[in-house]
């Protein structure tokens, strides 16, 4: 799922990008392939210091505005990496960064709906998988045991996210 999604990601910031300053001489997929890679990072470095929000906003089924306060929290670290990748200006990267968070979250949320009216998510479920911890299992352990260094299936942050996307969604 991890996979489609920035598919869709990629062909989105691919179009959103289009005509930006300072990215005529460069290749737009790549652009939005880092975009899109560095949203997903920042949500994880968020996850691994005990911020749940921006992972439960990605799942909300709500649409995420670009003034959202987990729009502009993750703006610096996906600017940054921009920045830092492509030598762009500070005021381009942050143009891409704006542009590129919102639409994943919601590409997020809007796989979220989609499950909804299939029948095939219920809020109480996923709750119950944030904070379940007799049986172990939940999202929030599996979470904690990654950065506690007691999983070793997770090979990176992406497969870590697609495990919990296929929690969300099982």
């Amino acid at each position: 799922m991890i996979d489609e999604i920035m598919n869709l990601a990629k062909g989105k910031l691919n179009t959103a990008f289009n005509g930006i300053p300072g990215l005529e001489n460069m290749n737009v997929d790549d652009v939005a392939q880092v975009a899109g890679s560095s949203v997903i990072q920042s949500v994880m470095t968020q996850l691994k210091d005990g911020n749940l929000s921006t992972l439960l906003e990605m799942f909300s089924g709500d649409h995420t505005n670009e003034d959202n306060d987990i729009v502009t929290g993750l703006e610096q670290p996906v600017s940054n990496d921009l920045f830092n990748q492509f030598g762009i200006s500070k005021k381009t990267s942050g143009i891409l960064a704006a542009i590129a968070i919102p639409i994943i979250l919601n590409l997020f949320n809007n796989k979220v709906n989609d499950a909804k009216q299939s029948g095939g998510f219920n809020i109480g479920d996923l709750i119950g998988q944030f904070t379940q911890n007799q049986s172990g299992g939940g999202v929030l352990d599996m979470v904690t045991d990654l950065f506690n260094g007691n999983n070793t299936d997770q090979n990176s942050s992406g497969d870590l996210l697609s495990s919990i996307v296929r929690n969300f969604f099982r």
